[in-house]
């Protein structure tokens, strides 16, 4: 899965070379049964000269990936703000007016009783415990130290311990949630509107 994570699809859309990628989406229909072609087909048809806004939205796995990082880390593999620092630096480097937003992830059930603030994970790395509400705080930092735009959803979108099946079945993907998703980052990026 790591050729097809958000570091390596920026990468792989900002210098259109997909041959990593499309090496991994192809092991991954025929080995996982986990087909991606389409999402992978629909971006490369999205050439970046012709994109003024790119939106980063992901979830909450880099939780469990062992650290956060600080925010000049540049290494992807390494940590969560190595691969913020490639995102931003793929899209820049090959268009450096383009408008990019961050957006941290919602907050979620940790387990099916374990509210996302009360769950740790027992390690901890060079700059705290490893935590939703720590994941969060670092993603913005990451994203700040580069001077862009990042809307905290994990503390504004409203969704909280009480009504969070309201939102999402699994207590995790917002499946009856995207309009209060998408209200929310539309919101943010008309009010911080920074493209011509």
């Amino acid at each position: 899965y790591g050729a097809v994570d958000i570091s390596n699809l920026a990468k792989a859309w900002a210098n259109n070379d997909w041959g990593i990628v499309d090496n991994a989406v192809a092991w991954l229909a025929e080995n996982k049964n986990d087909d991606n072609s389409a999402v992978i087909e629909r971006l490369k048809n999205c050439p970046i000269a012709s994109t003024d806004v790119v939106i980063v939205f992901g979830g909450s796995n880099d939780l469990n990936n062992g650290t956060y990082g600080k925010p000049d880390d540049t290494n992807p593999l390494q940590n969560t703000c190595g691969g913020i620092n490639q995102i931003i630096d793929s899209i820049l480097t090959v268009k450096p007016d383009m408008a990019i937003y961050f957006f941290t992830p919602i907050p979620r059930m940790a387990t099916s009783e374990i509210w996302c603030d009360d769950y740790r994970i027992d390690q901890s790395d060079a700059h705290g415990s490893l935590s939703f509400p720590s994941l969060v705080k670092r993603i913005k930092e990451c994203v700040e130290y580069n001077h862009i735009p990042c809307c905290d959803m994990y503390n504004t979108i409203g969704i909280n311990r009480k009504n969070i099946y309201t939102y999402a079945d699994d207590g995790v993907h917002p499946n009856h949630g995207y309009s209060l998703v998408a209200n929310k980052m539309y919101g943010y990026i008309m009010a911080n509107r920074i493209w011509k």
